[in-house]
Protein backbone atom coordinates (compact mmCIF):
# COMPACT_ATOMS: atom_id res chain seq x y z
CA UNK A 1 0.00 0.00 0.00
CA UNK A 2 1.16 3.22 -0.94
CA UNK A 3 0.00 6.60 0.13
CA UNK A 4 0.34 9.99 -2.02
CA UNK A 5 0.25 13.63 -0.28
CA UNK A 6 -0.44 15.89 -2.10
CA UNK A 7 -0.10 19.85 -1.29
CA UNK A 8 -2.74 22.35 -2.43
CA UNK A 9 -1.09 24.63 -5.36
CA UNK A 10 0.38 27.96 -3.81
CA UNK A 11 -1.38 30.97 -5.33
CA UNK A 12 1.43 33.30 -6.90
CA UNK A 13 1.21 36.53 -5.07
CA UNK A 14 1.97 39.30 -8.19
CA UNK A 15 3.75 41.79 -6.81
CA UNK A 16 3.10 44.34 -9.41
CA UNK A 17 -0.46 45.90 -8.15
CA UNK A 18 1.48 46.50 -4.89
CA UNK A 19 4.27 47.78 -5.98
CA UNK A 20 2.35 50.03 -8.90
CA UNK A 21 -0.25 51.56 -5.93
CA UNK A 22 2.85 52.46 -3.88
CA UNK A 23 4.39 54.21 -6.74
CA UNK A 24 1.00 55.78 -7.62
CA UNK A 25 0.37 57.05 -3.89
CA UNK A 26 4.05 58.30 -3.63
CA UNK A 27 3.70 60.34 -6.80
CA UNK A 28 0.77 62.01 -5.26
CA UNK A 29 2.05 62.57 -2.30
CA UNK A 30 5.37 64.59 -3.70
CA UNK A 31 2.12 66.43 -6.03
CA UNK A 32 0.48 67.45 -3.03
CA UNK A 33 3.88 68.74 -0.75
CA UNK A 34 4.71 70.45 -3.54
CA UNK A 35 1.78 72.63 -4.22
CA UNK A 36 1.40 73.34 -0.67
CA UNK A 37 4.86 73.87 -0.10
CA UNK A 38 4.46 76.64 -3.50
CA UNK A 39 1.28 77.73 -1.78
CA UNK A 40 3.21 78.65 1.88
CA UNK A 41 6.05 80.07 -0.18
CA UNK A 42 4.43 82.72 -2.42
CA UNK A 43 2.30 83.82 0.58
CA UNK A 44 3.43 87.26 2.15
CA UNK A 45 4.34 87.25 5.95
CA UNK A 46 3.69 90.28 7.38
CA UNK A 47 6.27 91.37 10.42
CA UNK A 48 4.05 91.64 13.70
CA UNK A 49 4.05 94.95 15.29
CA UNK A 50 5.63 95.51 18.73
CA UNK A 51 2.79 96.28 21.55
CA UNK A 52 2.19 96.24 25.38
CA UNK A 53 5.88 95.42 26.98
CA UNK A 54 7.89 95.34 24.02
CA UNK A 55 6.88 98.86 22.42
CA UNK A 56 7.80 100.20 26.02
CA UNK A 57 11.18 98.00 25.76
CA UNK A 58 11.98 99.19 22.50
CA UNK A 59 11.15 103.06 23.57
CA UNK A 60 13.56 102.86 26.65
CA UNK A 61 16.01 101.48 23.85
CA UNK A 62 15.68 103.83 21.55
CA UNK A 63 16.04 106.66 24.43
CA UNK A 64 18.91 105.22 25.92
CA UNK A 65 20.72 105.34 22.55
CA UNK A 66 19.84 108.72 22.27
CA UNK A 67 21.07 109.85 25.31
CA UNK A 68 24.48 108.09 24.43
CA UNK A 69 24.81 109.93 21.18
CA UNK A 70 23.91 113.11 22.77
CA UNK A 71 26.19 112.80 26.00
CA UNK A 72 29.88 112.67 26.34
CA UNK A 73 30.04 112.14 30.07
CA UNK A 74 29.66 108.93 31.75
CA UNK A 75 26.17 107.26 31.46
CA UNK A 76 24.54 107.27 35.22
CA UNK A 77 23.51 103.80 35.27
CA UNK A 78 27.51 102.84 34.71
CA UNK A 79 28.07 103.51 38.47
CA UNK A 80 25.59 100.70 39.24
CA UNK A 81 26.56 98.57 37.53
CA UNK A 82 30.23 98.58 38.73
CA UNK A 83 28.51 98.43 42.02
CA UNK A 84 26.96 95.30 41.40
CA UNK A 85 29.62 93.91 39.73
CA UNK A 86 31.69 94.12 43.19
CA UNK A 87 28.93 92.75 44.74
CA UNK A 88 28.73 89.60 42.78
CA UNK A 89 32.46 89.24 43.12
CA UNK A 90 32.39 89.70 47.24
CA UNK A 91 29.37 86.53 46.92
CA UNK A 92 31.65 84.42 44.35
CA UNK A 93 34.56 84.78 47.06
CA UNK A 94 32.35 84.42 50.20
CA UNK A 95 30.81 81.17 48.39
CA UNK A 96 34.44 80.07 47.03
CA UNK A 97 36.36 80.79 50.26
CA UNK A 98 33.72 81.37 53.05
CA UNK A 99 34.80 84.62 54.77
CA UNK A 100 35.40 88.30 53.10
CA UNK A 101 37.93 89.59 51.54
Amino acid sequence: MSTTIQFPARAKVALWPYVIAIVIALAIGATAGSLITRAVADRGHPVAVATGWDADKLAAMQGRLLAASVSTEPRPWDAAKVAAMAGRQEAEAIRLNGSHR
